[in-house]
């Protein structure tokens, strides 16, 4: 089935000659069968987007609706002043202001809407040969946060009032071409894994999208990609396409391949250049990077790592999180009953979760006959290592980088860079996407003033460690993280 646009305009002509011709009275039979042609047209929409629900990829971000009435009272419009500024005025900049050179005192009256209103075509006063047509940005803004219509102009004066008997005076205006959020990608699929999204999006169905991916064929890179991007709003590339062009507009910067166009907030700056080969889930600029294998050992230059929430602290019934410095520390031996050297160096954290990990490890190491302290041997040998040939000092963070480098996935998030979907409660669904072996270790990078001038002492950096999926930052004023978190 295909839609076919403004159908009742062509209705005369596809009834014949006689009634687009010769019939006289051609205004009234218009206008009376539009109203008509109106309802079927809606209905074909309706039918083309029940259709589209069918599949998770062709699933309707929003619902359009030709027309819907608003009828709103006197009592519910609201009325509030509008001050606009000056150019030159200290907060503003030249070419800014509405007015040029004075501050003009003005008003607007924001009339309540659906909450699930997201874009309006036009307001007119009747579907029909309409007389007063309003358009977006210009006659009115739709706020889609405290979900009101805001007019320029008194609705009252632009619109005819009407009043029943004991009725409070009213007007109706009519909505053309809305956008209403139904929710469908989610009342679809999305639910299946409870990964609700307060608005919908194309960034949230394709969220959805790669979660199935993933569900469907097993965990793999590209699904994770697309997952990972979907959520914080950075388009990935969609197949293996070539860089033709990169430009930095006004408002965005914009990445062209043979294929596609991506486009980025500005302050993105590009990690390709004209004439690369991308590949199906690569990201195209800072906001998002992502290292595997050996590359956690070599390119990352933050002051520690925070294990927080992760199948180990869970193993040893720890209560907070443990921190791994980025600087060397001193290395304690000691020898247990059983003759076993012990190795030992400092980590941050409760007392009784530092001694828990220390337990475990050499616990663990025992029984798998491969003690902490065979590990750190610096020359060749079997059985118990002598004094000799251990380190005095470790790095801890590199030490557990080396650990993990080859069952871990390090995701650097730049938060000012970032377009993130209303949907906190899916992070959790990018550990879930992973293999069980893997651990997804995370940093988010903010941009923060400096208004806030005390940070939480977690050891010789001064590093303050924030929930969730945040960064751990030695200076509120510095975007540069300073930890991250193992999950």
């Amino acid at each position: 089935m295909q839609y076919t646009p403004n159908y009742a305009s062509n209705f005369l002509a596809n009834l014949g000659t006689f009634w687009s011709v010769h019939f006289a009275a051609q205004d009234q039979l218009l206008a009376i069968t539009k109203a008509g042609l109106f309802e079927q047209e809606q209905a074909q929409l309706n039918s083309l987007d029940a259709l589209s629900t069918i599949s998770r990829f062709d699933v309707p971000v929003f619902h359009k609706q030709l027309w819907s009435k608003l009828q709103i009272t006197a009592s519910a419009s609201a009325e509030t002043s509008l001050v606009l500024h000056s150019y030159d005025e200290t907060t503003n900049e030249y070419g800014g202001g509405i007015v040029y050179g004075q501050s003009t005192q003005g008003r607007t009256w924001k009339i309540p809407v659906p909450a699930n209103l997201k874009k309006v075509g036009c307001i007119v006063d009747r579907p029909v040969d309409p007389t007063v047509w309003l358009v977006p940005g210009v006659d009115f803004i739709l706020d889609t946060t405290n979900h009101v219509i805001e007019l320029l102009k008194d609705p009252f004066l632009q619109f005819t009032p009407t009043a029943g008997v004991d009725e409070e005076l009213s007007v109706s205006m009519w909505l053309f071409g809305s956008d209403m959020d139904l929710h469908d990608a989610y009342n679809q699929f999305g639910f299946v894994f409870n990964t609700y999204a307060a608005s919908s999006s194309d960034l949230y169905r394709d969220l959805v999208n790669a979660i199935w991916d993933t569900h469907i064929k097993g965990s793999h890179a590209a699904a994770f990609r697309a997952a990972l991007g979907a959520l914080v709003g950075v388009p990935v590339v969609k197949g293996t396409e070539l860089v033709e062009s990169i430009i930095e507009r006004t408002d965005r910067l914009q990445v062209i391949t043979d294929a596609n166009v991506y486009e980025f907030k500005l302050g993105n700056t590009a990690t390709v250049a004209v004439g690369d080969t991308v590949n199906v889930g690569d990201f195209l600029t800072d906001a998002v990077v992502m290292l595997e294998g050996q590359a956690l050992e070599d390119d990352l230059a933050l002051p520690g790592v925070v294990v927080d929430n992760s199948a180990l602290l869970n193993s040893i019934g720890a209560k907070g999180t443990l921190t791994f410095v980025n600087y060397d520390v001193d290395v304690t031996y000691t020898v247990d009953a059983d003759v076993h050297t012990l190795a030992r160096f400092p980590i941050g954290g409760r007392a009784a979760d530092v001694d828990a990990f220390w337990d475990y490890v050499h616990v663990t190491g025992k029984a798998a006959g491969n003690s902490m302290a065979m590990a750190l041997r610096t020359s060749p040998g079997t059985g118990e290592p002598h004094i000799n040939d251990l380190p005095l000092t470790i790095n801890p963070m590199r030490f557990l980088l080396g650990v993990l480098k080859h069952n871990a996935v390090f995701v650097v998030l730049k938060a000012h860079l970032l377009n993130v979907v209303d949907n906190g409660r899916s992070l959790y669904m990018l550990r879930k996407l992973l293999p069980a072996h893997v651990s997804l270790l995370s940093s988010m990078e903010y941009e923060v003033s400096d208004m806030y001038n005390e940070t939480s002492d977690l050891g010789p950096e001064g590093a303050f460690a924030a929930d969730g999926l945040s960064s751990v930052m030695d200076e509120y004023s510095n975007p540069e993280p300073t930890a991250f978190y193992v999950s």
